[in-house]
């Protein structure tokens, strides 16, 4: 997020535009539309019943999980 050319792309579609640090990204923002994006599946869930729920994992090539 601290790239010079990233922020001036940014800036040049917007340029009353603030970007954010990286830690304010993987912190604040992360977490913030985390949470929504859990409400909203929760919301959409409520009152169904027979559900199948499928996890697709990934591992890289040291076989450590992503998931």
């Amino acid at each position: 997020m601290e790239n010079p050319y990233f922020v001036a792309f940014i800036r040049s579609i917007r340029s009353a535009c603030t970007v954010p640090s990286r830690r304010v990204v993987a912190t604040t923002v992360l977490s913030s539309e985390a949470a929504r994006v859990k409400i909203e599946q929760m919301d959409d869930l409520q009152g169904m019943s027979d559900l199948t729920l499928l996890v697709d994992g990934w591992e890289d090539q040291a076989g450590r999980s992503f998931y």
